[in-house]
Protein backbone atom coordinates (compact mmCIF):
# COMPACT_ATOMS: atom_id res chain seq x y z
CA UNK A 1 0.00 0.00 0.00
CA UNK A 2 1.50 3.43 -0.78
CA UNK A 3 2.15 5.96 1.95
CA UNK A 4 -0.61 8.30 0.27
CA UNK A 5 -3.19 5.93 0.62
CA UNK A 6 -2.30 4.97 4.40
CA UNK A 7 -2.46 8.13 4.88
CA UNK A 8 -5.36 9.41 3.54
CA UNK A 9 -7.19 5.80 5.06
CA UNK A 10 -5.92 7.78 8.77
CA UNK A 11 -7.01 10.95 7.55
CA UNK A 12 -10.43 9.66 7.04
CA UNK A 13 -10.79 7.77 10.14
CA UNK A 14 -9.82 10.79 11.96
CA UNK A 15 -12.55 12.32 10.25
CA UNK A 16 -15.04 10.41 10.89
CA UNK A 17 -13.78 10.34 14.51
CA UNK A 18 -14.55 14.25 14.74
CA UNK A 19 -17.78 14.62 12.77
CA UNK A 20 -18.93 11.36 15.03
CA UNK A 21 -18.15 13.27 18.18
CA UNK A 22 -19.34 16.78 17.15
CA UNK A 23 -22.90 14.51 15.78
CA UNK A 24 -23.07 13.04 19.19
CA UNK A 25 -22.77 16.53 21.34
CA UNK A 26 -26.32 17.47 20.34
CA UNK A 27 -28.79 16.91 23.22
CA UNK A 28 -30.91 14.04 22.53
CA UNK A 29 -27.94 12.69 20.22
CA UNK A 30 -27.37 8.95 19.26
CA UNK A 31 -26.20 6.85 17.02
CA UNK A 32 -28.53 4.28 15.07
CA UNK A 33 -27.60 1.57 12.34
CA UNK A 34 -30.68 1.48 9.84
CA UNK A 35 -29.77 -0.25 6.50
CA UNK A 36 -26.77 -1.48 8.03
CA UNK A 37 -25.25 2.00 7.99
CA UNK A 38 -23.94 4.11 10.87
CA UNK A 39 -26.21 7.23 11.63
CA UNK A 40 -26.02 10.00 14.31
CA UNK A 41 -29.97 11.11 14.80
CA UNK A 42 -30.66 13.68 16.81
CA UNK A 43 -34.19 13.66 18.09
CA UNK A 44 -35.19 11.03 15.76
CA UNK A 45 -34.44 12.89 12.89
CA UNK A 46 -30.52 11.74 11.23
CA UNK A 47 -28.54 14.43 11.38
CA UNK A 48 -25.66 12.27 9.33
CA UNK A 49 -25.08 9.30 7.51
CA UNK A 50 -21.71 7.78 8.31
CA UNK A 51 -21.68 4.76 5.65
CA UNK A 52 -20.95 0.76 6.68
CA UNK A 53 -17.84 1.34 8.95
CA UNK A 54 -16.11 -1.32 7.28
CA UNK A 55 -13.55 0.38 4.99
CA UNK A 56 -15.32 -0.85 1.43
CA UNK A 57 -15.48 2.23 0.06
CA UNK A 58 -13.70 4.83 2.21
CA UNK A 59 -15.44 7.44 4.66
CA UNK A 60 -17.77 9.50 2.53
CA UNK A 61 -20.49 11.53 5.32
CA UNK A 62 -23.87 12.15 3.78
CA UNK A 63 -25.62 15.37 4.91
CA UNK A 64 -29.02 17.31 4.66
CA UNK A 65 -28.13 20.72 3.75
CA UNK A 66 -32.08 22.18 2.95
CA UNK A 67 -30.45 26.21 3.21
CA UNK A 68 -27.23 25.36 1.32
CA UNK A 69 -26.50 22.65 -0.60
CA UNK A 70 -26.44 24.84 -3.94
CA UNK A 71 -23.08 26.24 -1.73
CA UNK A 72 -21.73 22.98 -0.80
CA UNK A 73 -22.21 21.83 -4.82
CA UNK A 74 -20.00 24.34 -6.29
CA UNK A 75 -16.90 22.50 -4.07
CA UNK A 76 -14.80 19.63 -6.22
CA UNK A 77 -15.47 17.57 -3.73
CA UNK A 78 -19.10 17.79 -3.07
CA UNK A 79 -21.63 15.78 -5.13
CA UNK A 80 -25.82 15.06 -4.07
CA UNK A 81 -26.79 11.61 -2.91
CA UNK A 82 -29.74 9.68 -4.47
Amino acid sequence: MAATTRQAGRAGKKAATAIRAFALGFPAAYEDFPWGERVVKVAKKVLVFMGRGDGSKGFGPSVKLPHSAADVLILPFAAPTG
